[in-house]
């Protein structure tokens, strides 16, 4: 340019819409993986607040056909082998323990157990379910 400044370019922060279909694939993959993951199940220990620490382990696992939850006991010589079913149609809130202590702060029955307070609450499923006003609630680790 003759007598003026030179215009600078700038970039652009925004994305190209090319970068969002990319991001919404692999969003949809991370999906997928999340899925498949959780339908070949997981093994974890269902906790009652407030009682007696009993560990039983289970196999969390989710049925995409009927949108239901399974937890079954991983013994096979259990005398009750019918699986405890969740339909997610129910369920109303998935939290952390560590979100409910921290962020919500709520720590009624929380704090006053004292076999919860010995894991670490980040690893810690609130499953929160239900049609009424009182939610029932998995807590799973």
């Amino acid at each position: 340019m003759v007598g003026g400044q030179s215009r600078k370019t700038t970039v652009s922060s925004a994305p190209s819409p090319a970068q969002l279909r990319t991001y919404g694939k692999n969003h949809e993959m991370d999906f997928a993986k999340i899925y498949l993951a959780m339908q070949k199940g997981h093994k974890v220990c269902k906790i009652n607040v407030l009682k007696k620490w009993d560990p039983a382990y289970k196999l969390l696992t989710l049925n995409m056909d009927t949108r239901q939850l399974f937890l079954t006991k991983l013994e096979q010589t259990a005398v009750r082998s019918k699986p405890t079913v969740l339909d997610l149609r129910h369920v109303r809130e998935v939290q952390t323990l560590d979100y409910k202590l921290s962020a919500i702060q709520i720590g009624d029955k929380w704090k006053r157990d004292r076999e919860i307070q010995n894991f670490d609450p980040l690893k810690i499923l609130v499953i929160s379910h239900g049609t009424q006003f009182t939610l029932k609630e998995w807590t799973l680790l």
